[in-house]
């Protein structure tokens, strides 16, 4: 009687799940035996025999999941319930191939079974998806990926989204941690790989992600036979490439890629030549081809040249004292008519790269040299 009076006192101080845990622990997991008896016991009478064996069967791992089958085909809706319960939490574990068995058995109740099993397994996966997208966020966030976010307004309140990834060089995680990734199903959500530790195999989950619209990739150590998936990104509509040494080898991937509205390749080794024979095949696309060189000044045409209206201020532009109302009229020995001729002067100039600009300002003309910075 005391024991009993102790027990109800921990049901009632919300002790009991903890208590239902420690008692998964102290059985053992691994013997077909014992998972045969645990899912027999999703169906008893008793709550108590019914939960710690849904926690003895979920600290098993993959080899619960065949044993399940028996009562999956049953019609005791508590254990079908249970059961569905048991394949969602091991779509949870840390373990890749048990992650994987569990998501496409409740596929296939969802898609093979009717009623009330099929409606429950599809809520199982679309609670599923909600919770593996935020624990990989998390995950990837604890291993030191910047999450790029947005606000937005639902009318009521400003609320912070989402909306991409930065894996730089705070990033601490391995490539095969790059699988939650493959959980991150948000719209038009971007992914920005940075880093000379960003190689080949940090590309491997990419085809898989959902939602993947934009890629960026900034002086990483990619090759061009990493990129050879790039056709499989079939969601993808931006793709850059900022300072990476890569050649002509990319091309013939870049024009598989026929979804592309929009393409940046600044600071590459790859040639003019081969760009242009890629605008031919990307007929769709707008191809952005630079060597790299950033000036920083945004600009309007006069009848002199172009006239800077916008200057940044840590740009080389900023460092060598360009003002807003300066008129550049020369980079080098080319004349600049216009916003338009002024970046496309630019754009064949790399960073790092030393130009002499011709600048008026109100009735003085004089001469600045400055050092083109990188684009960031």
């Amino acid at each position: 009687m005391k024991q009993m009076r102790i027990f109800l006192w921990a049901l009632a101080a919300g002790l009991v799940l903890p208590w239902v845990a420690l008692r998964a622990q102290e059985s053992p997991k691994d013997t077909a035996k014992g998972i045969a008896e645990w899912v027999t016991d999703l169906d008893a009478d008793d709550f108590f025999t019914r939960k710690i064996a849904t926690e003895r069967l979920i600290a098993a791992g993959k080899e619960t999941i065949p044993a399940l089958e028996v009562m999956l085909q049953g019609n005791s809706l508590e254990a079908t319930s249970r059961c569905i319960h048991i394949l969602q939490e091991l779509a949870l574990s840390n373990d890749e191939a048990t992650e994987d068995a569990s998501r496409a058995r409740l596929q296939k109740l969802k898609d093979e079974r009717f009623g009330s099993i099929a409606r429950r397994a599809a809520t199982a996966l679309s609670t599923l998806n909600e919770l593996r997208r935020e624990r990989a966020l998390d995950d990837l966030e604890k291993l030191g990926a910047l999450l790029l976010k947005t606000e937005v307004s639902n009318g009521f309140e400003r609320m912070s989204t989402v909306i991409g990834i930065t894996l730089g060089s705070d990033f601490r995680g391995q490539p095969n941690d790059l699988r939650r990734l493959t959980w991150i199903d948000i719209p038009h959500f971007q992914v920005i790989l940075q880093g000379p530790q960003a190689t080949d195999a940090w590309l491997k989950y990419l085809p898989e992600m959902p939602s993947l619209k934009s890629l960026q990739i900034k002086r990483a150590a990619v090759t061009a036979e990493g990129l050879k998936l790039l056709p499989k990104l079939g969601r993808l509509t931006e793709f850059a490439i900022f300072y990476s040494p890569l050649t002509d080898d990319i091309g013939e991937h870049l024009e598989a890629c026929r979804g592309l509205a929009e393409l940046k390749l600044y600071g590459t080794k790859i040639t003019r030549a081969r760009i242009d024979r890629l605008q031919g095949a990307l007929i769709a696309t707008k191809i952005d081809f630079r060597s790299g060189g950033f000036l920083g000044v945004g600009g309007q045409q006069t009848a002199f040249g172009c006239q800077v209206s916008l200057v940044d201020r840590e740009s080389a532009a900023g460092k060598a004292g360009i003002q807003v109302g300066d008129t550049i009229v020369r980079i080098g020995e080319k004349k600049v008519a216009d916003f338009d001729s002024l970046t496309v002067i630019v754009s064949a100039i790399g960073a790092g790269e030393s130009v002499e600009l011709e600048i008026l300002r109100g009735e003085e003309t004089f001469k600045e040299k400055v050092t083109l910075g990188e684009w960031k």
